[in-house]
């Protein structure tokens, strides 16, 4: 008998593929599975976070509230309060030029997307890439309406994600025409202005139909960073930022040649309605207004603050000026006597930014953050230091030398190559300057105090008040809330 043959061989199943073909199949259905339980994630928290957003019913309720004004016994205005100075209009009112500005300041493809820009996500994420840093965002009109009305500043991504599902929202349920309109009127502005009715009212002292292209181009500047791009804030960035805007609008077509070239030239006065200086008030009177508004506090809790109640006090506008100027001139008296304790801050200013205006103007926003101007007493960056030369910058439009001797001398231990570490001015210093007539002295930021107040004999009527030497820093007042009075009682 022949023995039979081994036929594993030929009866082993055939082989259904190479490792790496078996290997593919099996990532591929791994990431088919991810990708359908994502579907199914977002598809539920679409569920559960849709029905939580709010109506937007409540977006076009304008309910405008009048504030609480306080005045001198002369009538001048030296307080205001309230949430907001708004003037509403609707979308037919607005003049085009400012329409315009905005759209090309903030958003020129508005009308063409669906609340999100896709190419101008794409756009900004290739030059954040090319920069390796954040120079350039992608959000759109309406994503910053669904921020300003309903979301917190918070960086999260359920945030994001509400941000989002906002924006579909809006779109889905408001023409383009009202969004704007909302944006318009309720965007921040600066100076507790809401709106480009109310900052065109607070930066120009003139309504919104009466500005120019260059006043438009101004105010659709500001969103960008109200604190930083607002005109009375920082002038010199407000105009950097307005000519960007004014080539912007002419290279969509909004403005001619010879129109650009007109706002180009025109020069912006800023005044307010109440001819004061524009954004403020024409006296310092802080401390008076602010204790006024505590005493009716009293009686009328928080609706204080939009039945538009007038408050005229016994304070004398002159005689007011005059106390606040004659606090702050002995203030800084005394510290110009003192000796210097040395810069706010010592930072590390990188060479050659002083020959890159933007990069300048990008480094002094984040001091001007942290360090803010104190009246007349403004911030700035050392550029360079020696004992017969400071040179400081403002803006990248506004670098400033001082060389007068005498106000060198004030500081000059600081500018001595033998000076302490923490007292010396040097490239990179943050530090304060004031102008005197025709120079600039550089001058710390008091850290003493003091106080003011005049009286009537016959009836104890306050006649001038100054609480201390910067309400802004602080407003506690040393007159009425101090425990000790502050000099010689007479």
């Amino acid at each position: 008998m022949s023995k039979p043959q081994n036929s594993s061989k030929k009866d082993k199943p055939a082989n259904n593929g190479s490792p790496i073909l078996r290997f593919f199949v099996k990532t591929g259905i791994f990431f088919a599975g991810l990708f359908l339980c994502g579907v199914l994630l977002a598809g539920m928290a679409l569920a559960l976070a849709w029905p939580n957003l709010p109506d937007l019913h409540a977006m076009t309720d304008y309910r405008p509230r009048v504030p609480l004004r306080v005045y001198t016994a002369d009538k001048v205005l030296i307080g205001e309060f309230g949430e907001e100075r708004r003037n509403v209009l609707r979308f037919n009112e607005i003049p085009d030029v400012m329409k315009s500005a905005v759209l090309a300041a903030e958003d020129d493809r508005f009308y063409q997307h669906g609340g999100i820009d896709w190419t101008g996500v794409v756009r900004a994420g290739l030059t954040n890439l090319i920069n390796m840093s954040k120079t350039q965002g992608a959000s759109t009109i309406t994503m910053q309406v669904a921020r300003n009305f309903y979301l917190s500043s918070e960086k999260t991504y359920s945030r994001k994600f509400y941000e989002l599902l906002l924006t579909f929202k809006i779109e889905s349920e408001l023409t383009k025409d009202q969004i704007l309109e909302l944006y318009m009127n309720q965007i921040y502005l600066g100076h507790r202005a809401y709106g480009f009715a109310a900052a065109s009212r607070t930066y120009f002292g003139k309504p919104l139909s009466e500005v120019t292209p260059a006043e438009a181009a101004m105010l659709a500047g500001i969103p960008k960073a109200p604190s930083r791009f607002n005109p009375i804030s920082n002038r010199p960035r407000a105009e950097l930022r307005q000519r960007y805007v004014l080539g912007r609008m002419l290279s969509l077509g909004y403005l001619t040649e010879p129109e650009y070239k007109t706002a180009m030239a025109q020069q912006i006065v800023m005044k307010s309605a109440e001819g004061t200086p524009a954004g403020g008030y024409s006296i310092h009177g802080e401390y008076v207004a602010e204790l006024a508004r505590q005493l009716l506090f009293n009686v009328y809790q928080d609706n204080v603050y939009s039945r538009g109640i007038n408050i005229y006090t016994t304070v004398q506008s002159k005689d007011q000026e005059a106390a606040y100027r004659a606090v702050r001139e002995g203030v800084l008296e005394y510290t110009r006597r003192a000796p210097y304790p040395g810069p706010e801050e010592q930072l590390d200013l990188p060479a050659g930014t002083e020959n890159n205006p933007q990069a300048l103007d990008e480094f002094l926003d984040g001091v001007f953050d942290k360090f803010s101007d104190s009246g007349d007493l403004l911030t700035a960056v050392v550029l360079s230091a020696s004992p017969t030369e400071v040179k400081l910058a403002r803006s990248s439009r506004e670098i400033i030398t001082v060389t007068d001797k005498k106000v060198l001398g004030v500081v000059a231990r600081a500018l001595n190559d033998k000076a302490k570490p923490e007292q010396r001015i040097k490239r990179g210093s943050v530090v304060y300057i004031r102008k005197l007539g025709d120079n600039w002295e550089i001058i710390n930021l008091p850290s003493v105090q003091a106080a003011f107040v005049a009286l009537s004999p016959q009836d104890g009527a306050i006649r001038a008040m100054v609480g201390g030497f910067d309400f802004y820093r602080g407003n506690f007042n040393r007159v009425t809330q101090a425990w000790r009075q502050p000099g010689s009682n007479i």
